[in-house]
């Protein structure tokens, strides 16, 4: 269970204190805490978490790129180039290349194309380097095009990040707001909440409204967390 699991459990329960709250109805109350755990589990936070997790790997291949030509204008060695770019990434990534002791430096590389950096711009920068292993010259200059593609891939992803934040912020504090006026009116309409309170359409309808504030959250996230990355196969598994 990671943060993002915990945000939502505790979204679901202050959700269903605010039903609870307006229904005095511990069956309802039960029903839309039990249905937001499912929807937490089933379909909010996996695609939060597939989505941070391209993200992230997208900005680990944009720094993996970039720190690999500069390293490699500099030691003019693929292998002192690769040493030196895995030591300033994080311990997973450096983990995972000690477990490729048994390969050679360009299979390594080649390696990362598989399941680490699943992008097209990796497969550019690959295309890349096995041409300067041809051909020689200046990496910076024949790698220029691609610095410059990388920047905007990484731009794309941070601007992609912070709109969903965006989203987020402005759907949480519409419905904040909505809940807070529903819980305002059960203390300052007492006589009208008491004739209300146990009317079937008043159950119903507070069902209703939760079920649409998890179809809502559902549908949101779906939306904030589509990304188009090329080369990147939604059906591809990022390790």
């Amino acid at each position: 269970m990671n943060k993002t699991h915990v945000i939502f459990i505790v979204i679901s329960v202050i959700t269903s204190a605010i039903i609870f709250i307006a229904s005095e109805n511990i069956f309802l109350t039960a029903a839309v805490l039990v249905a937001f755990l499912l929807f937490t589990f089933v379909a909010y936070v996996p695609n939060i978490v597939k989505f941070s997790k391209v993200t992230k790997r997208f900005h680990e291949c944009y720094h993996f790129i970039s720190n690999f030509v500069i390293s490699l204008s500099i030691k003019k060695v693929i292998a002192l180039s690769l040493e030196n770019t895995t030591l300033s990434m994080n311990s997973e990534f450096v983990d995972m290349m000690s477990s490729l002791e048994n390969m050679n430096d360009m299979e390594k590389l080649r390696y990362l194309n598989t399941d680490y950096f699943p992008f097209h711009i990796y497969r550019l920068f690959l295309q890349v380097i096995d041409l300067y292993l041809e051909e020689g010259g200046d990496i910076l200059e024949s790698t220029k095009y691609l610095l410059e593609q990388c920047r905007y891939g990484e731009e794309y992803v941070t601007s992609s990040i912070n709109l969903a934040n965006r989203k987020y912020v402005n759907f949480g504090t519409l419905w904040a707001i909505s809940l807070s006026i529903l819980v305002l009116l059960r203390f300052t309409l007492t006589d009208f909440y008491s004739y209300i309170k146990n009317q079937l359409i008043f159950i119903v309808s507070l069902g209703v409204i939760s079920l649409f504030l998890m179809v809502s959250i559902f549908l949101l996230i779906r939306e904030a967390t589509k990304i188009k990355i090329k080369g990147y196969d939604e059906h591809e598994k990022i390790i």
